[in-house]
Formats: structure tokens, C-alpha cells, sequence
């Protein structure tokens, strides 16, 4: 099968990239080709053929006026990467298209006359949110489903930028109005259920997605259980429960397990100095690299998911499981669809301190050896490369077979009509 995968960055930036470039491995590896079609990068990856197109950025470090400047070059541009994306498929001759963050840089209508199915992996909430990700001033939140994305603008939910929000929410009421996320995309990959509840609540139909969990590198062997506290390994903000995390683990009664925080950003500051003052066991590493985390997970009993935002479907939930470490996580999002509460884990109410101190409490009286086991096992089940592979390449099939089926009824209706 010849897929042509679209993403606007072609090198592991973040998760979806980094998602991207691993499936593609797999499938390559299974003797499918593959090409990329995004914008330009010196990074970019040299696993297969590339088709690009001029960089863009809209990073929060740029100002008002560049950042409207680069929206406005974007505009213009769209005709010419539409123009590069056709020529790019009557090059490569795909047999469908898998889309995955195409937002902003590229024309979300950049399908529309898409001649092969395309399938969309929705790694964040932009076909149904303005910003991404249903959180805005320290809540969650899903006033947009309503049918209207004013909220977006009188909440400023993007980047707190007025400028910003109006035009994500103008732009978002242009492709709603289109249907470009329902007529242009033939089926949906959401990587949890939580994803796929909240694509039909922004009125994508029902039988267009299709639940798939992303994957990782699962071990061949159970490693024993680890001798050496708790983990939590992300970005140091507000959405990711940091607070909820250190002021259970504060309230721990007798001698507390030590706590490792592997990671950066803007609260890091203030947490770690409150930290301090508390004089808490907790081991601040900085950024470290995926292999370092990796091996913190070997040495820690269980990983801590503490999310008040809803993530999508948690790699680090994941990577921990396949490694054999059972993980506290929260209810938020689609994480809690991962974990068996009692078997390979323990699920907490995001956002509340009381009961993560119970549950933290709970772990220390379980089997830890028989958790690492069981989450040894549920990595391998659920999430390694060969079960993920042969979903994708199910839902393929059943999107090709679906899109022959709706070309030979419309060639049906016509050869009607004309007889008529």
C-alpha cells in the first residue's frame, strides 16, 4: 500500500510528530511505502520522500503584528501549497492519505479535492476547539460545543491574546460552516474514547471514527519492581496537576517515598521553592532526555499522572506500562481508559488533593510486584507495535473498501440520471 502521510512537521517536535515517524517505521517495515508531505525543516526526516513546502511559525515569541503578518502570508500562501500538495500526489500516486496536525500552517481544506480516501488522526481537539486543547483559565472547558466559538474570544483561550483568539475563532466558524472537517476527511482515528466523545459532540458523525490507542516499544521481559519512590516525568504547568500532585504527596502521614520530577517549565520555579520550604524529599532533574526517562521509570516503584487538562492518550501512561511500572493517574481526558484501577495502576479524581493522598496511600499497601507485572502485560496486550499495526491497517482497508462503495454509488446515481 503507497500512504502519503501530512503532517506540518516532518521531524519529532512533539507527540504527534513523533507519533508519525514511528507508524511510518512500522509500516515500512512491513513492506508498505511511505511518503511526507509537510513544510520544509532542516530536521526533517530522511526515512522516506519528502514533499515540502516553505516554513511557517506562529509561536507565542512572536509579536501581534508578526504573528498577524504570518497569518496573512499564510492566507496567501494557501493556493500555492494546495497547487504543491496535488502535484505531490499525482507524483507519489497514493492509495490514501493519512493526515495528522495540519492546522494553520497548512489549509485544513487542503484535502478538498483530494482524489484517494483521507483519514485523520486527531492527536488534539482543533477540529471541535479553537485552542487545541477544551482548557482555558485553569479549567477545563467545552462552552465551543455548543455551536458557537465566541467563547473563544471572550475567554482570550489563545495564548491569552485577544488578536490570536479571534482569529482562531473566525477560523474555526469558516471551516464549521465548510464542513471541511466532515465532507474533506473520509474517516477519524481518535487515540481514545474520550477523543472520539468529544469529535461527535463538535458534530463529526459517529461513524466516522474509529477508536485506536497510539503505541510504544514494549519490552520483551518484566522487569522486577522498582525500589526507588514515585515519578512524574512532563512539563512543569498548571494543566498537568503539579500542585495536586505535591500537596497529597505533602500530606502523606510517617516517612513519604522519595519523589523525582523530570522535567521544565514556567511553574518550576515556584513549585520547586515550595518544595523547599516543605522540606519534601522530591528531586527536581531538569529536562532530561526519552532514554534518561526511560531508565527513572526502571528505577521507580509507579509513575504518577496527575493531568487536570484532557490529555488525549498519555504516551508516558503508556511507555511506563510497557516497561513494567504501574501508574497513579487521573481521571482527565482519555488517560483513565488506560489503566485497569487495582490491576495495573490506580485512577484518582483529577484535581483533587484528598483523594490522590488516599490512593497514594492505597499503592503502598498493594503486591507492587504483581502491579509491575500486570502493567508488563497490559503494555504488551494493548500497546505494542504489532497490535497497533494491524488496527491501522484494518481501518485502511475498511476506508478503502468504504470509499469504493460511495464512488460506485455515486457512479451508479449518475449512469441513472442520465438514463432518465
Amino acid at each position: 500500500m503507497r500512504i502519503l502521510m501530512v503532517n506540518k512537521f516532518l521531524y519529532p517536535r512533539a507527540g504527534a510528530e513523533t507519533y508519525m515517524l514511528r507508524l511510518s517505521e512500522t509500516l515500512i517495515n512491513a513492506g508498505h511505502e511511505i511518503a511526507f508531505f509537510g513544510m520544509d525543516h532542516p530536521l526533517k526526516t530522511d526515512i522516506a520522500k519528502t514533499y515540502t513546502v516553505k516554513q511557517l511559525e506562529f509561536g507565542k515569541h512572536l509579536g501581534k503584528w508578526a504573528k498577524l503578518g504570518q497569518l496573512t502570508k499564510a492566507a496567501y500562501q494557501a493556493l500555492k501549497i494546495k497547487k504543491i500538495f496535488k502535484q505531490s500526489c499525482k507524483d507519489f500516486r497514493p492509495d490514501l492519505i493519512h493526515a495528522h496536525n495540519v492546522y494553520n500552517q497548512l489549509p485544513p481544506d487542503l484535502f478538498k479535492d483530494a482524489y484517494v480516501p483521507v483519514i485523520m488522526t486527531a492527536h488534539d481537539y482543533k477540529a471541535v476547539c479553537p485552542s487545541y486543547n477544551l482548557f482555558t483559565n485553569d479549567a477545563n472547558c467545552y462552552k465551543c460545543q455548543k455551536g458557537s466559538f465566541i467563547p473563544c474570544i471572550t475567554n482570550k483561550c489563545v495564548q491569552n491574546n485577544l488578536l490570536a483568539s479571534s482569529i482562531s475563532a473566525i477560523s474555526s466558524t469558516y471551516h464549521k460552516w465548510r464542513k471541511t472537517y466532515i465532507d474533506h476527511i473520509d474517516s477519524y482515528i481518535a487515540p481514545s474514547r474520550f477523543m472520539k466523545e468529544q469529535l461527535i459532540a463538535g458534530a463529526i458523525p459517529d461513524e466516522k471514527v474509529k477508536v485506536i490507542n497510539n503505541f510504544t516499544e514494549t519490552e520483551t521481559k518484566t522487569f522486577k519492581a522498582g525500589e526507588e519512590g514515585l515519578l512524574y516525568a512532563g512539563r512543569i504547568c498548571r494543566e498537568k496537576g503539579l500542585h495536586t500532585l505535591l500537596e497529597a504527596y505533602r500530606q502523606l502521614p510517617g516517612k513519604r517515598p522519595k519523589l523525582t520530577i523530570c522535567g521544565t517549565g514556567p511553574l518550576k520555579p515556584e513549585l520547586e521553592a515550595m518544595t523547599e520550604r516543605e522540606s519534601l524529599d522530591v528531586t527536581w532533574t531538569g529536562y532530561v532526555n526519552p532514554a534518561r526517562i526511560i531508565q527513572e521509570m526502571k528505577k521507580a516503584k509507579a509513575v504518577i499522572v496527575p493531568s487536570v487538562w484532557n490529555e488525549n492518550c498519555s504516551m508516558t501512561i503508556m511507555e511506563s506500562l510497557a516497561n513494567g511500572r504501574p501508574v497513579i493517574a487521573s481521571n482527565a481526558g482519555g488517560n483513565p481508559e488506560l489503566i485497569n484501577h487495582g490491576f495495573n495502576g490506580l485512577v484518582f479524581k483529577a484535581g483533587d488533593v484528598e483523594d490522590l493522598t488516599q490512593k497514594l496511600k492505597m499503592f503502598e499497601l498493594l503486591d507492587i510486584k504483581k502491579l509491575s507485572d500486570n502493567a508488563a502485560l497490559s503494555g504488551k496486550s494493548y500497546f505494542s507495535s504489532d497490535n497497533h499495526l494491524k488496527q491501522i491497517l484494518h481501518h485502511y482497508d475498511k476506508t478503502l473498501t468504504n470509499a469504493a462503495h460511495q464512488t460506485a454509488l455515486v457512479s451508479d446515481i449518475k449512469i441513472i440520471t442520465q438514463e432518465n
